[in-house]
């Protein structure tokens, strides 16, 4: 009866011994996944662009001295205007609303001698600090 305590004893501690083995083996992998799973997240995360802004400008030119203002965000710019900059930029259209994808005209006077211009100055309502918008 001694011998058969000792040998179920035994088998028990082996059974035990396999059963910690076995869940230390499960919890490992189940962090591993975790952890993978996790990074997967963040590189879906980074993936995925951002929005567009609310109102974004792009200007493109369609002759020698005319540009077109577009706004390409995706909100409704109003009282849209660009400024002057010493009278080297003409516009008709000051004040005007922009629906998403809308353009207004403008002028930029280049002539030899004179200051080249970059970029412009366009402010909006709930924008009065003016951005700058890159001419092409």
């Amino acid at each position: 009866m001694e011998i058969a305590a000792v040998v179920i004893s035994g088998v028990a501690l082996v059974v035990s011994v396999w059963g910690v083995w076995h869940s230390k083996r499960s919890a490992d992998a189940s962090e591993r996944s975790a952890n993978a799973a996790e990074r997967q997240a963040r590189a879906a995360e980074a993936a995925v662009p951002p929005p567009p802004p609310p109102v974004a400008w792009k200007v493109e030119q369609r002759g020698k001295s005319l540009f077109v203002l577009r706004n390409v965000g995706t909100e409704t710019a109003d009282g849209v205007y660009v400024h002057k900059q010493g009278g080297f930029v003409r516009v008709e259209e000051n004040g005007r609303t922009l629906q998403p994808g809308e353009s207004m005209t403008f002028v930029v006077i280049r002539a030899a001698g004179m200051v080249d211009i970059q970029e412009i100055r366009v402010s909006w309502d709930g924008q009065v600090q003016p951005v700058m918008v890159p001419l092409p």
